[in-house]
């Protein structure tokens, strides 16, 4: 029988690539503000440290390109994939990604505020001290990812999964959840309340961890019978 993450993960949309017809690079070494580019394909790139505003991305593939450092005000990357690709501290506010696959790629200190993400997958990407902060996630799957320190406040997660993922130190202070899949993550020293954690699944061991967090005493051994009293 499939378990809830692997029908989270089925509700996922990849993205539309088709097999053929992409062209190779850009036209500039530059990104360009208000510029779309469409069926590409981009390898060993570096666009490290640059800006642009209302940049789009429609049905291209990034392999090896360096985003580090960049700051794409309401970026738009849509039907796209990036293999290998580092967007450490990277600055993406009110982005927009949509049907989007991340393999492999360095998130570290990657901060998109406000940002929607709607059937996108992470998948073994290290991720630690990334910022979602006020951001909207609907169908997004995380599989084995390092996301220790990620921030989710404010943020609105929906039908989300984490599969073996370090999810230690992370802060979902005053986030919304719903049928958000936790099972078999890291959750150590997670800041999250009950309120936070009602939309959520979690395994026996994660539920155990995190009510003695609450400061509930729980016994896992069966209680002592009651003698019988000997008085008639």
């Amino acid at each position: 029988m499939a378990s809830k993450q692997d029908k989270l993960e089925s509700v996922r949309k990849g993205p539309k690539l088709p097999k053929s017809g992409f062209a190779k690079g850009l036209d500039s070494d530059s990104l360009e503000h208000l510029e779309k580019y469409t069926l590409r394909i981009l390898e060993n790139k570096s666009f490290a440290n640059q800006e642009a505003r209302h940049i789009g991305f429609d049905q291209v593939l990034f392999q090896h390109v360096r985003l580090s450092n960049t700051h794409l005000k309401k970026a738009q990357l849509l039907d796209s994939r990036l293999t290998a690709c580092d967007l450490a501290n990277g600055e993406w506010p009110e982005a927009t990604l949509q049907r989007l696959e991340l393999l492999d790629c360095h998130l570290t200190g990657f901060r998109a505020i406000e940002a929607r993400l709607q059937d996108v997958l992470f998948q073994e990407c290290s991720g630690s001290f990334v910022q979602l902060r006020f951001a909207v996630l609907k169908s997004v799957h995380f599989e084995r990812c390092n996301l220790s320190g990620i921030d989710f406040q404010e943020a609105k997660l929906t039908n989300v999964s984490f599969v073996d993922c370090d999810l230690s130190e992370a802060d979902l202070s005053g986030a919304t959840l719903v049928n958000v899949d936790l099972r078999g993550s890291k959750i150590d020293g997670m800041r999250a309340g009950v309120q936070e954690l009602k939309g959520t699944t979690l395994d026996h061991t994660q539920a155990l961890a995190f009510v003695r967090g609450l400061g509930i005493k729980v016994e896992t051994a069966e209680p002592l019978a009651h003698p019988r009293s000997t008085l008639q």
